[in-house]
């Protein structure tokens, strides 16, 4: 027990090293698509009623409307996606792409921390409240969120 202790007191960043390591080849392996992502692999974006640049055009808007301090109006983000196809909000969703949040104080960016980039269903669910996330259920109840 001592000599394993002295071991421990003697390479104790080293131990630290390997485990950090270890956890993130572990976390890597296991992680891929999300959940949300996955149900779009059986979604044709052909069916989309949305042109390329609408889907840009309403990606741009969400992210306009994500940035800031303030954080969001769930009225305009209900505008933007309430009467969009699966299809189309697949379109979206491709053109939002994945943004770094700033999880501190909301908003683009984060960079600074280390946040990790994230999809338009998490900035959905991060941004709106969540009687402002019923309300676009309601208004659309077939988006992932």
């Amino acid at each position: 027990m001592v000599a394993a202790s002295r071991l421990f007191s003697k390479y104790w960043i080293w131990v630290i090293v390997a485990i950090a390591i270890s956890w993130g080849s572990i976390m890597l392996f296991f992680t891929g698509k999300s959940k949300e992502a996955r149900i779009f692999d059986d979604i044709d974006e052909a069916d989309s009623e949305l042109t390329d640049l609408e889907a840009n055009s309403i990606a741009q808007g969400l992210m306009k409307e994500f940035g800031g301090l303030g954080g969001s109006s769930g009225n305009e983000v209900i505008r933007l996606l309430g009467t969009v196809s699966l299809s189309g909000f697949k379109k979206i969703y491709k053109h939002f792409g994945k943004v770094r949040r700033d999880d501190i104080l909301g908003g683009e960016g984060g960079w600074l921390f280390g946040n990790p980039e994230r999809d338009l269903i998490y900035w959905l669910r991060a941004e709106l409240s969540a009687r402002e996330q019923s309300e676009l259920r309601r208004a659309n109840p077939i988006l992932p969120i």
